[in-house]
């Protein structure tokens, strides 16, 4: 008897090796992927301006760094603060030309990255988002002004795939070999109503489809769809019903390793996750001769681990627990 529905992943025309880069955007599911890159010595720059749910946000976001481009006019103020229309209000200063400065500086790295990453991880929330009507532009965040100042709209499939098209173009120019893993975040946009929901989630996916079609420099891989159709239960998702909790994070990144990681990749994930663990270890009498056995032995698994990643900082821990 199977109490799970099988699943067999698109296999992707590429495979992440150790030394790859990443450039990770999108929703706050594309955070716990960064989160698990960077934990297993990945190089990766998360999301520039914060975390973003709409298509055309996430897009506009790389397009303006490619551009070097701050619209002053989206510059708004709010109790004394100043925030960006295209970035979460999280990046924020106490003047204009302060908050100006931080978003050029934003820019300037972001270029810098995509003219280097070997990857650039779009991870999609919802296919709805407000417009300002005033400057008719798709906002990534409406940083709590008055509802009456936008107009809520679903970006359709086929705009989504042309505007990616256009970024990719872009992107290309400067960087020919960067390749493209696009995902559909599993997080419930509830308070846009439930079919809203799906019917956001249904036009990212298409899009999301139809791209992964163009090139095989693009792969969709399917997280929404192994939380959704695959583990399909409320006790896979924190209290709020909207969230995946740790043990579907941890089950899709698992996923995302077996589609995307080459053999040696997976061979160092599995001894530097046992690396990991030890290094969590808290012992009763940290003087102890069998713990000061551990932590040499523990030590000499990282200084005999066949990769080029900095373990300065576990490697100086342990260090400081040797007698």
């Amino acid at each position: 008897m199977k109490f799970i529905l099988p699943f067999n992943h698109k296999a992707a025309s590429f495979k992440i090796s150790f030394d790859d880069s990443f450039l990770s955007i999108g929703s706050c599911f594309s955070t716990h992927l960064s989160s698990y890159l960077k934990s297993n010595k990945f190089s990766v720059f998360d999301n520039p301006m914060g975390i973003m749910y709409n298509p055309l946000s996430i897009i506009y976001c790389l397009k303006h760094a490619l551009m070097g481009t701050v619209k002053e006019e989206l510059i708004i103020e709010r109790d004394g603060v100043f925030y960006y229309y295209h970035a979460h209000s999280m990046i924020n200063a106490r003047s204009k030309a302060e908050l100006k400065k931080i978003l050029e500086e934003i820019n300037q790295t972001t270029l810098s990255k995509l003219k280097s990453v070997n990857y650039l991880v779009i991870t999609w929330g919802t296919a709805y988002s407000f417009v300002h009507n005033s400057f008719s532009e798709t906002v990534a965040n409406c940083h709590k002004m008055p509802s009456m100042l936008f107009s809520k709209t679903i970006i359709d499939a086929e705009t989504i795939v042309l505007e990616t098209q256009r970024l990719l173009e872009e992107l290309h120019s400067i960087n020919p070999n960067v390749k493209i893993i696009l995902s559909v975040s599993p997080v419930r946009h509830t308070k846009l109503g439930l079919s809203e929901n799906t019917i956001g989630k249904a036009e990212l996916i298409k899009a999301s489809l139809a791209l992964s079609k163009t090139s095989d420099k693009i792969h969709y891989f399917e997280s929404y769809e192994l939380v959704t159709d695959v583990l399909r239960d409320y006790r896979f998702f924190d209290a709020d019903m909207v969230h995946p909790n740790e043990q579907t994070v941890d089950y899709v990144l698992d996923n995302f390793k077996d589609v995307f990681f080459n053999s040696e990749l997976k061979t160092f994930i599995t001894e530097w996750e046992q690396i990991k663990l030890g290094l969590q270890h808290r012992p009763f009498n940290p003087s102890s001769q069998n713990h000061q056995t551990f932590l040499i032995n523990l030590r000499n698994r990282i200084l005999n681990l066949d990769k080029s990643g900095n373990f300065d900082e576990e490697l100086a821990s342990i260090n400081r627990m040797i007698d």
